[in-house]
């Protein structure tokens, strides 16, 4: 193991992308991040929940739906991400979860890698199979008013590629895995960027 032990000062950034166990493993991070940090890890998110989902749309200029309007989300929100990481210790290794960073276009990634230090920053992306996630994304859409439509007409639209549909615009974003691993790697160079296939017959690998 010691062979994937990031050096001293890195910005671990975890950028998803949704539904490979990001949710489980946000909250293992900050249930644990007292014992982390006495490992020299310091996990940093923002907001009530565990992760930096709210710090990512604010970059990325993008609203949500806790916010009542279509108003992008704060940027305090990324600023304040970035002191909690600029005050940390030289030596200590941040870790960052968001499963919203994988939406990020290439203006979004250059501010991110840019302003948490492009010579610092490492990116991880956790993947599963499509098969293993289609199904959960169109129960998500479905449980938030966005998809009316069966699963079997939802796969449908989603493999003819109906981008003009915006629900299926953003699956592709996140789930062609392929481009969102290029757009990062491209940016902060392939030795910066760790992709980390789950294990579906042992649910505590990731």
């Amino acid at each position: 193991m010691s062979d994937l032990l990031l050096p001293p000062g890195t910005r671990l950034l975890h950028i998803g992308p949704h539904k490979t166990g990001t949710t489980a493993l946000q909250i293992a991070l900050g249930k644990n991040r007292e014992a982390m940090l006495k490992q020299g890890v310091r996990y940093v998110w923002g907001g009530e929940h565990l992760n930096a989902n709210l710090a990512a749309l604010a970059v990325a200029k993008r609203p949500t739906r806790r916010f009542s309007s279509a108003k992008p989300v704060p940027i305090e929100h990324w600023t304040t991400l970035v002191e909690k990481v600029t005050r940390a210790l030289s030596e200590e290794r941040i870790m960052i979860s968001g499963e919203e960073f994988c939406s990020a276009n290439e203006a979004t990634i250059e501010q991110i890698v840019r302003e948490l230090l492009i010579d610092r920053i490492h990116i991880l992306i956790t993947l599963r199979p499509l098969e293993r996630i289609m199904a959960s994304q169109w129960q998500q859409y479905v449980q938030a008013g966005a998809v009316t439509r069966s699963l079997e007409e939802w796969l449908e639209s989603a493999f003819n590629n109906e981008t003009d549909i915006e629900n299926i615009k953003r699956f592709w974003i996140r789930h062609r895995h392929d481009a969102l691993v290029h757009r990062w790697s491209e940016r902060v160079g392939r030795d910066q960027v760790t992709v980390l296939i789950l294990d579906e017959r042992d649910k505590s690998y990731l």
